[in-house]
């Protein structure tokens, strides 16, 4: 029954994340734009470029909304993680790209790579300590 409940819960989380990243956008009028530089929005926002912060802190968004995907894993294997987070991750891209719902970035991929290896690791963490117990 706890295994049951956490891919519903797991399942329920990833719904949500293609209701927030694909299914609740519009398309975007204009070009399609994919952007391979890596922590680009850092440096305009340190070069003073309006858009840098903003873009900044989307990346921080980022991380934080897949910190839950690492603690509601099912698969209690941290590769398996890495490798699921990174192809759902790519795979919101990509969808985004083709339909124009969004930018397309590395650092998006990156940043949901590491909230999800942050959720993990607080899961690790966290039920180390329940079973110190």
């Amino acid at each position: 029954m706890k295994k049951r409940l956490g891919w519903i819960f797991f399942v329920a989380y990833v719904l949500f994340l293609l209701w927030l990243t694909i299914l609740s956008r519009q398309p975007r009028v204009g070009e399609r734009v994919f952007k391979w530089e890596l922590l680009w929005a850092y440096r305009a926002w340190i070069a003073g470029e309006s858009f840098g912060r903003t873009e900044s802190i989307q990346n921080i968004n980022n991380i934080l909304v897949f910190i839950p995907f690492g603690v509601l894993f099912p698969v209690k294997n941290w590769k398996a993680l890495l490798l699921t987070v990174l192809l759902f991750s790519a795979a919101i891209e990509t969808v985004q790209f083709g339909f124009n719902l969004g930018w397309c970035e590395l650092d998006d991929v990156i940043c949901n790579v590491l909230g999800a290896a942050i959720g993990f690791g607080l899961w690790k963490m966290i039920k180390g300590k329940i079973d110190a117990v």
